[in-house]
């Protein structure tokens, strides 16, 4: 068995695809090898690694963003393809993905102040969570969630116990 581990950033948002009757998670990953040579002249190369995981992604999904930095762990394999870009033979390598963790925080991805749909400013902490006196989450059932918003107008959801989930795009949506 071929056991990849690679921790890099993602290329483009991941995106639910569906494919004879199943639903898979499928995104790229860029590892970054840097070094300098005898010379001290410094190099850079990039690899890439076309991940597939199982399932619609779940609450993960998300998360699963341009630019932001995975530890993917799972089954690899190795392909050989024409690349009209670099017009020749390239070779490419897959992952089966058994995990995923996401590594890093990513502060601006949930602003440190969002509001409510009546214009009332709640503090984000941890860059999940809302402060524990913000004033709705009293009295809430635990199905219930708030709908906040952004300054830049970016949607989000707040769940019963604080946690804020940001709200795909509609124009995101399979």
């Amino acid at each position: 068995m071929l056991q990849f581990q690679v921790i890099g950033n993602l290329g483009a948002d991941a995106r639910v695809v569906d494919q004879d009757g199943r639903r898979f998670v499928s995104f790229n990953v860029g590892h970054n090898d840097r070094w300098s040579d005898s010379q001290g002249v410094a190099h850079e190369s990039t690899t890439w690694v076309s991940c597939t995981l199982n399932g619609d992604g779940g609450k993960l999904l998300p998360f699963l963003t341009k630019g932001r930095t995975v530890f993917v762990e799972g089954r690899g394999s190795a392909r050989v393809f024409s690349s009209e870009k670099a017009r020749a033979m390239v070779a490419g390598l897959n992952c089966m993905v058994d995990r995923i963790e996401l590594v890093g925080t990513q502060p601006d991805r949930i602003p440190a102040q969002l509001f409510t749909e009546d214009g009332v400013a709640v503090r984000v902490i941890k860059h999940f969570f809302v402060e524990n006196d913000a004033h709705f989450l009293k009295g809430m059932k635990q199905t219930d969630a708030v709908a906040l918003i952004s300054v830049d107008g970016r949607r989000f959801t707040c769940n019963s116990v604080g946690y804020i989930t940001p709200v795909a795009d509609a124009q995101a949506q399979p």
